[in-house]
């Protein structure tokens, strides 16, 4: 079969559209078939130059061609924010791979295309978004799952592009990573296949058709952290420059990002953003039946601040 006979399946992802040669689980299928990002599978081809930077599973070239290799099995060239070369072990599940292409490998490729990919999870309450950032283990998508379980829309999870002109953010994928305790516990069942690693109690719960592809304002980015010490949550609104070092601080791929001279984007971004949108920290009890009163002071949040807007 020739290059040109090849199945060709066409995605929409933060309003750009993706054309692969391969079925792609969790994205949402588009009408469209002039691809903004193209995604191929081959082996890669060892380079003979020495990487100008490497950082977090790394290498940057003079090219600006980026190399990411995780030890799961999973290799990839990105180029010049429209090519992913995927080079994937057989062993490795569809949700390893989906976790890997649209985890660091698309990071990196919105980097080149001069987006800013922010490190959390967005979810749309009364038609305006809230965007959870936290570090590993702070619960974004478990409380993110949490509102979505109130009947609350899921915009993305891992990453979500704010347009620090408009504050606006286009979908991302309708399937969330949570440990398996979470999904439990909120009602969702994981099966073995939707497993992201062999040994590794993370998911993807698939929560079918996305009910828009429009793009949402953004509300109220909530930084979220975990207090073992406290009883209940506590919220502390951010001054310009707090929200802005805070946002800077929840960029994905943040080290390697600054070690390949994104840095300067990284604060343009961050200060116009915290600009706009104001930015909370939230220091919560690690306590998961803390939750509910959690997801019910966001929405008093979102509509005090619709409020204050009219």
């Amino acid at each position: 079969m020739s290059e040109a006979d090849l199945p060709r399946f066409f995605y929409s992802l933060y309003g750009l559209v993706i054309c692969c040669e391969r079925p792609l689980a969790f994205l949402p299928s588009s009408a469209a078939t002039s691809p903004d990002i193209t995604i191929e599978f081959a082996a890669l081809e060892d380079r003979q130059d020495t990487p100008l930077v490497v950082a977090d599973k790394f290498s940057v070239f003079a090219d600006m061609e980026a190399r990411f290799t995780s030890e799961l099995g999973f290799a990839a060239a990105i180029s010049s924010g429209r090519l992913i070369t995927v080079d994937v072990a057989s062993h490795l599940s569809e949700a390893g791979l989906h976790a890997a292409l649209f985890g660091p490998a698309m990071g990196w490729l919105l980097f080149q295309r001069g987006l800013v990919p922010l490190h959390g999870c967005g979810v749309e309450i009364a038609g305006r978004l809230v965007a959870i950032v936290g570090h590993s283990g702070a619960g974004k998508s478990t409380l993110g799952r949490a509102l979505v379980a109130r009947g609350h829309r899921l915009v993305g999870d891992d990453q979500l592009i704010v347009d620090p002109v408009t504050a606006h953010v286009p979908s991302g994928m309708n399937a969330m990573r949570l440990w398996q305790d979470s999904a439990h516990r909120l009602g969702d069942t994981v099966s073995e296949g939707a497993r992201i690693a062999s040994g590794y109690d993370k998911y993807y719960v698939d929560l079918g058709s996305p009910s828009s592809m429009d793009s949402s304002p953004l509300e109220l980015v909530l930084a979220l952290g975990c207090d073992p010490s406290r009883d209940r949550p506590h919220y502390v609104s951010l001054n310009r420059q707090q929200a802005t070092v805070m946002l800077c601080t929840h960029v994905y791929q943040r080290h390697a990002a600054y070690a390949a001279g994104y840095a300067p984007a990284v604060l343009e971004w961050s200060a116009q953003v915290a600009v706009k949108v104001p930015v909370i920290a939230l220091d919560r009890p690690n306590n998961f039946e803390a939750l509910t009163g959690i997801c019910e002071d966001i929405e008093r949040l979102v509509a005090g601040q619709q409020s204050a807007a009219r």
